[in-house]
């Protein structure tokens, strides 16, 4: 998917995100050619894709940074 429609702009990175429905849900997919950038999309990835938009608008990044350092995940 790293193709130009698929790039983001603006970023000094550069980072692709595709976006694809199945089933009433949103399936993410993303690379970036820096490796801290390829790790922060991958975390929004994790807590984003495989949702429905519903689900997606009230997300909760604090609520999955706290589970994950409480579990130590």
């Amino acid at each position: 998917h790293k193709i130009d429609d698929n790039l983001i702009k603006g970023c000094q990175s550069r980072v692709w995100l595709h976006a694809d429905e199945q089933d009433g849900k949103i399936i993410y997919s993303a690379d970036s050619d820096a490796i801290i950038t390829k790790g922060i999309v991958a975390i929004l990835i994790r807590v984003l894709s495989n949702q429905n938009t519903a689900e997606i608008a009230k997300a909760d990044f604090y609520v999955y940074y706290a589970e994950r350092r409480n579990n130590k995940v």
